[in-house]
């Protein structure tokens, strides 16, 4: 017979099955905010996130000012006050809120609007003005809705580009936002970035975090990823941590299956007891 003579071994053994039965039981929290981008896209955008809110299947959303039915979606928003609405800075897609010939210049803009081409543009630092500038006003264009920004997302993750870094920290200081969105650190099977690319990542979300001092989740994925996760009985991310997983309902065939996925009860399969919260909620 083995007998354990040290009290401190039988400690660290009950409290590990009372760990283990917690999870078992979706005893452990996880705070989850669902956020949906491009609320003001179109019209089917604006229904399908509308209709989520109201089915409390999402938590939050974040509008582009520059979009064409922007106004239409922030005025309905204010319908859903336990919800969070951030706003996604543009400047990929769509048509800017200013004017001004740099953009042009620089091919960030041409006669059609964004070009998409922000990326492959060598950055200086009067063109980083106008940035800033068009950037600046897109939130204003939103606040002037009396919507209280609850944080920053972007367009195709630009907010996250290292050369915008002190562009952004300047706008969440001109507006004493302090709520962003991290870059992605959770994948899905189908997606391994390379080391590289992880911990440019890395750097990215300590950064803001640390150095901006910015209030952020501690993981960033697509809702179709995490959900797909959850479903197979995988401990998707640490327990007792906050996650966001973005989605993009009528935002197209792409995006049809993961819209059908929120819909459904997907979190009672969750290893996880899941508070659902939105930004606003977030500390």
């Amino acid at each position: 017979m083995f007998l354990i003579r040290n009290n401190s071994y039988i400690l660290v053994l009950v409290i590990g099955l009372m760990a283990g039965d917690a999870l078992a039981r979706g005893g452990v929290d996880m705070n989850v905010i669902i956020n949906a981008d491009d609320l003001g896209y179109s019209e089917r955008v604006n229904r399908e996130i509308f209709s989520l809110m109201r089915k409390g299947k999402i938590t939050s959303a974040t509008a582009m000012p520059t979009a064409l039915f922007f106004d239409s979606a922030v005025k309905e928003s204010k319908l859903y006050t336990s919800c969070s609405f951030g706003c996604h800075l543009n400047l990929t897609e769509l048509h800017p809120v200013t004017s001004q010939q740099i953009l042009y210049d620089f091919g960030v803009v041409d006669d059609d609007g964004f070009t998409g081409r922000l990326r492959d543009v060598k950055i200086n630092r009067h063109l980083l003005s106008a940035i800033y500038y068009e950037l600046e006003q897109q939130v204003i264009k939103m606040l002037d809705y009396g919507i209280g920004i609850s944080h920053f997302d972007s367009h195709h993750h630009i907010h996250t580009m290292p050369v915008l870094f002190f562009v952004i920290n300047k706008l969440m200081c001109r507006f004493n936002i302090n709520k962003i969105r991290i870059t992605m650190n959770y994948y899905g099977t189908n997606y391994d970035p390379s080391a590289r690319i992880k911990m440019q990542k890395w750097i990215w979300n300590k950064s803001v975090k640390y150095w901006v001092k910015a209030v952020t989740v501690d993981y960033f994925t697509r809702a179709k990823w995490f959900i797909n996760a959850v479903n197979s009985s995988k401990h998707p991310v640490n327990s007792d941590s906050t996650i966001e997983l973005m989605c993009h309902p009528g935002g197209g065939a792409e995006y049809d299956e993961e819209t059908s996925m929120l819909y459904e009860e997907w979190y009672d399969h969750s290893p996880y007891r899941i508070n659902f919260i939105s930004y606003n909620e977030l500390l």
